[in-house]
């Protein structure tokens, strides 16, 4: 069995069996096509701040500083902000790797280089088409 009879088993066990494909037949529900396409949407590759910001992308960082310092319990810093994605473009540039981005983040509360960075793509409707 090839990758694509195996996703189509994984696709069909419950709680989604209404939708049907049986493999090696090449009869399947129109659904499972969208489906697919969706997962296909969520696998782009987005490497750049640029590209990001052209599909609409927003972007959030949150502390990622734990309760531990050391030995010690400590607060936790609870810091979290929507980075607004046309200042990150005009200060860092639009070729400037997304995977980068967190290293060069700092908390402002309390200092920790520790940064998560969350990306979220737009709900299709939203979608800009060659901004900027």
């Amino acid at each position: 069995m090839g990758p694509a009879s195996q996703l189509g088993f994984a696709l069909c066990s419950p709680p989604t069996k209404d939708l049907r494909w049986v493999p090696n037949s090449g009869e399947f529900d129109h659904r499972l096509i969208v489906l697919l396409l969706f997962l296909h949407y969520l696998v782009v590759m987005v490497e750049t701040i640029g590209e990001a910001f052209s599909l609409g992308w927003q972007l959030k960082a949150r502390c990622a500083f734990g309760n531990r310092e050391g030995m010690k319990s400590v607060r936790q810093c609870t810091w979290s902000y929507d980075l607004d994605m046309l200042t990150l473009v005009a200060t860092r540039g639009r070729d400037f790797p997304l995977a980068m981005l967190a290293s060069r983040l700092r908390c402002p509360r309390c200092g920790s280089r520790r940064i998560a960075v969350v990306f979220m793509p737009p709900i299709e409707g939203d979608r800009r088409r060659g901004a900027a």
